[in-house]
């Protein structure tokens, strides 16, 4: 039972462990559909950071044929250079599922999505949106 218990610790800390490698570095701010929205806590008073941005992110939802897919959403306006990011992680793990990379502005504002298609169970990927420079 001690080697049975032992063993399980240690799978579990490896799951929770994996979702800090896989976090996004750099930054700033985003929204998760489970969190609402973050920003990082030195963001205002990091005069390097500190501006006027202004982030949003949310999730639609699509139907092909007889599958239904989910989409987030990212975008961000903000002067000067700036990326927007959205993909799925999974709960747990923080395994990326689908991701749509760093999209760089065009303008002030910088737009992304990525699409994932829903799975109904509680292990399901969640939603999420980065932005930072």
């Amino acid at each position: 039972m001690k080697k049975f218990f032992f063993c399980s610790t240690i799978l579990v800390t490896a799951l929770f462990s994996a979702s800090a490698v896989q976090a996004e570095t750099g930054a700033i701010g985003g929204w998760s559909e489970e969190e609402g929205y973050w920003e990082k806590a030195d963001a205002g008073t990091d005069f390097s950071i500190n501006s006027t941005a202004s982030h949003r992110g949310w999730h639609t939802y699509s139907n092909r044929g007889t599958a239904t897919y989910k989409r987030v959403h990212g975008e961000t306006v903000w002067t000067g250079r700036h990326y927007t990011r959205a993909r799925f992680e999974m709960r747990f793990t923080g395994k990326i599922y689908h991701d749509s990379g760093r999209k760089f502005n065009v303008g002030n504002i910088s737009k992304a999505s990525s699409t994932g298609e829903v799975l109904d169970d509680a292990l399901a990927p969640t939603g999420k949106t980065y932005y930072g420079r």
